[in-house]
């Protein structure tokens, strides 16, 4: 009955810690070129899920939701490159579509905004075409390769 006991306590515990390591963490595959050389297409990244709250920093690599899906839940892996307050760097030029907003280096990056960037500009879609980032829709930030 012990024996039992402890059985179903273990497979309870096992069942609960799963569930909350599904809430905090996230896998996402790499598809891509935008992020090269830091990270190459076919690997597996474990992020955790930030909270509102968390604040960002500069030089930290996120998950963000795709602002224009494709039928499917899709993440845009980014390095952060200026958070709320910050200025923006030199030769990061703007040329936001269809709005045609243009964001020059110099101004200040909003409030609840970031800017992010690939390691690869020549291949991404970042902040140059998408403008300011709400920092809410930047759901969790990568904490290691899994590995392909």
């Amino acid at each position: 009955m012990i024996i039992l006991l402890a059985a179903g306590l273990a497979a309870l515990s096992l069942a609960l810690c799963t569930v909350y390591l599904q809430r905090r963490m996230v896998i996402a595959e790499v598809s891509g070129t935008s992020m090269l050389p830091t990270y190459r297409a076919g690997e597996r990244l474990l992020a955790h899920r930030r909270k509102p709250q968390e604040p960002l920093q500069v030089g930290q690599v996120v998950l963000l939701r795709h602002p224009r899906p494709q039928g499917r839940m899709s993440w845009l892996v980014k390095r952060v490159v200026a958070v709320e307050g910050d200025v923006v760097p030199d030769g990061m030029r703007c040329d936001v579509r269809p709005t045609r907003q243009v964001i020059l280096p110099g101004e200040v990056v909003p409030e609840g905004y970031a800017l992010i960037l690939g390691d690869n500009p020549a291949h991404s879609m970042d902040s140059r075409q998408l403008g300011f980032i709400p920092v809410e829709s930047m759901a969790a930030v990568v904490i290691r390769r899994l590995g392909s």
